[in-house]
């Protein structure tokens, strides 16, 4: 049970950092420069705090 959990965090975090990098790039190319690297650089910040996330759970395992 709490596997499917865990399964379904990390599909929706996928898609969520997905739709934020295109996101970001639509909007710098659409001309809304200021949009798109603010969400360009809470892409960089969640994407930063998963990794770090991540390297912490391996270490103690």
């Amino acid at each position: 049970m709490m596997e499917k959990g865990k399964k379904r965090i990390k599909l929706f975090l996928l898609i969520i950092m997905v739709a934020m990098v295109v996101a970001s790039f639509v909007l710098i190319f659409s001309g809304h420069y200021t949009f798109g690297i603010l969400l360009g650089g809470g892409f960089m910040f969640l994407a930063n705090s998963i990794g770090q996330l991540l390297v912490l759970t391996l270490k103690t395992l």
